[in-house]
């Protein structure tokens, strides 16, 4: 059928932008896209790791896989909860703020709201007919 032919296709696209995202921040900043969602969810607050997965869908185990990652690298600092020693929370140190400040200047990644609005159309019409263009192919997108 053509129609998921050409739903493949643009799905085959966004992966490609995606990895050639992942390869920048890579070359450019020693970090995964992963951990730079962790970053960006993270931003100005202190959050615990539920909430991260939540933000991310990343699942638990990869989410702390990612998170002990950002701690090694020093961009991450983790604390306890007060009432409750259970709960954890996770804040950007110094340095991971510097460099969440350094993602946000990526040519990649520009703040939605400073775009023109004929590209601001452009991507919201582009994202509803891929997600209609999956469904007509008979393809189903539900979280785990």
């Amino acid at each position: 059928n053509m129609e998921k032919i050409a739903t493949i296709c643009m799905m085959r696209d966004v992966v490609r932008a995606l990895s050639e995202l992942e390869q920048q921040l890579s070359q450019h900043y020693s970090i995964t896209l992963n951990e730079a969602m962790i970053l960006c969810c993270i931003g100005n607050d202190k959050i615990s790791a539920g909430t991260i997965c939540e933000h991310t869908g990343l699942l638990a185990p990869h989410a702390s896989k990612i998170l002990r990652g950002l701690e090694n690298k020093h961009y991450l600092r983790r604390s306890f909860g007060h009432d409750d020693k259970r709960h954890i929370y996770f804040a950007l140190t110094r340095q991971g703020s510097d460099v969440l400040d350094e993602l946000k200047q990526h040519p990649c990644l520009v703040d939605y709201d400073s775009l023109p609005e004929a590209e601001k159309e452009y991507s919201r019409s582009s994202a509803v007919a891929l997600f209609e263009s999956i469904g007509k192919a008979g393809f189903k997108i539900s979280k785990k």
